[in-house]
């Protein structure tokens, strides 16, 4: 066997190496993504379940309605009670909005009309988006705008089948 020999044979040997090793990066990539991905989903059902904990034990259910019936009549600590509710439903979507961005979302990542008209329907909540559209991210800040146009400020919390079931 001749030294050109040799050598084509190790190239030969080389390149597969180097094909094996590109579709086992391809296959560590899918499954990292994979990862990722249930990773986000878990993160984003453990603050939705976070969420609904603070509405439940938190008492935010009459505190919400009063700011569509009485807003004039909210008292700081309401107002404070409201506020972190607020930020806390909406970084789940800037969240998913990042996440998807990534391309590793799963399921919704910004905010639906519904949703949003749901959560923006009072005065209340029209003011802290303006004061806080600046983190909210492009396409939820469309969907909010969107529903403020297009919906009259309510003086009542909507049912939350009223939207979901049209």
């Amino acid at each position: 066997m001749n030294f050109s020999k040799l050598n084509e044979w190790l190239q030969t040997v080389a390149s597969l190496g180097v094909l094996v090793g590109l579709i086992l990066v391809a296959y560590q990539l899918r499954q990292t993504t994979a990862i990722s991905q249930a990773e986000h989903s878990r993160e984003t059902y453990l603050a939705w379940l976070e969420i609904a904990d603070i509405e439940l034990q938190g008492g935010l259910a009459p505190i919400i309605i009063k700011s569509y019936t009485e807003p004039d009549q909210l008292t700081a600590d309401e107002l404070y009670k409201l506020n972190s509710w607020l930020i806390s439903v909406m970084s789940v979507y800037v969240y998913g909005s990042d996440a998807k961005e990534l391309g590793v979302a799963t399921g919704f990542a910004t905010i639906d009309i519904p949703y949003a008209t749901y959560l923006f329907g009072s005065r209340f909540a029209r003011h802290w988006f303006e004061r806080n559209r600046w983190w909210l991210g492009k396409e939820n800040i469309e969907t909010i705008e969107q529903v403020i146009r297009d919906t009259p400020v309510l003086d009542r919390w909507p049912r939350y089948d009223e939207y979901y079931n049209q």
